[in-house]
């Protein structure tokens, strides 16, 4: 008891003799507790809100890739080269539609374009693609209509919107129906805006500002009608296995295994999470280099519990001569 009591005043006098010295360690200390927890938690809302994006944009989705998007870690493959100048082809399609057991195949050709009407412009992507890319990526539109099948074989030149988009060059959702908008100089009738869908944040997909159109009346923009990549609905979860092995021997037929990439959702969540499990570690470990460096300055004035000399250069983390 004699001992604890004489811990505590030497811990006061020590308090007292370096007062700034203290205040500064306790400082640091507080700071770094309140980033490792301030970044824990963001790492857990970001992977909640990461989440929420990928079931909002549907469920049980399997997408083909150009080039090899992941390494054998499950992580994203670091190579500058991953899926560089590949395309697929209306030729694709017509080969994954014939598997009986997939559900709808939606191929996708992308690219950044400039959208204007009147005096506004507005950057967004293009999403030359099929009818059916609506329902397998719940969009649902917020006013007008979405194209049908009908306007993908009549190669009709119109356009549905992003909520972003027909915010910046209309007055409301509804003002942009009928309206006709300059895209790269071609003009396109909107006759749908969708339901916002959110993203945009840490340099994500900003989904309101696509611009979705029948990929046959983007000519202008890809006279190939060449696809970056697919999206394909499977019916239930658990044949998603037994689909991407489907898909993979179909596409292997024209292909080379470093070609493409089939990929479920699941595996596009894990990957992004694990950058934020990555930066956590980074953090915490930082955290540890904090505390530990405070722990030493203030062991570098302080007491011998044994012959109560005042130490002024004691860098040991113990209290005794010995």
């Amino acid at each position: 008891m004699k001992i604890l009591l004489f811990v505590i005043k030497a811990a006061l006098q020590d308090f007292k003799r370096n007062k700034v010295r203290t205040a500064l360690t306790s400082l640091g200390i507080l700071i770094g507790v309140a980033s490792v927890v301030l970044l824990s938690a963001l790492g857990v809302g970001l992977r909640t809100y990461i989440k929420g994006q990928f079931e909002s944009l549907g469920t049980n989705l399997i997408i083909i890739f150009p080039g090899k998007v992941f390494g054998d870690d499950g992580s994203f493959r670091n190579s500058e080269s991953t899926g560089l100048g590949q395309f697929f082809d209306e030729r694709d399609a017509r080969a994954l539609k014939r598997i009986k057991t997939l559900g709808d195949v939606a191929p996708v050709f992308t690219r950044t374009i400039k959208a204007s009407y009147g005096s506004e412009t507005k950057i967004g992507d293009i999403f030359a693609t099929t009818a059916n890319i609506f329902s397998l990526r719940n969009l649902t539109p917020e006013a007008g209509k979405v194209f049908t099948p009908s306007d993908v074989d009549k190669r009709s030149k119109v356009v549905v919107i992003g909520k972003k988009i027909s915010d910046k060059l209309f007055n409301s959702s509804r003002d942009a129906i009928g309206k006709n908008i300059k895209i790269d100089g071609q003009s396109y009738r909107v006759i749908g805006v969708l339901a916002s869908k959110g993203g945009g944040g840490l340099g994500g997909p900003d989904f309101d500002s696509y611009i979705y159109l029948p990929y046959t009346a983007g000519l202008s923009f890809n006279p190939d009608k060449q696809f970056l990549y697919f999206y394909i609905k499977v019916d239930k979860e658990e044949n998603i296995p037994a689909a991407k092995k489907l898909v993979e021997d179909t596409m292997l037929k024209r292909y080379e295994d470093d070609d493409f990439s089939v990929v479920e959702q699941k595996e596009i969540l894990n990957a992004v999470t694990s950058i934020f499990g990555v930066l956590n570690n980074y953090f915490s470990h930082d955290w540890g280099n904090i505390t530990n460096s405070g722990r030493h300055r203030y062991y570098e004035y302080n007491v011998c519990l044994c012959c109560r000399t005042y130490k002024r250069n004691w860098y040991s983390t113990s209290n005794w001569c010995y």
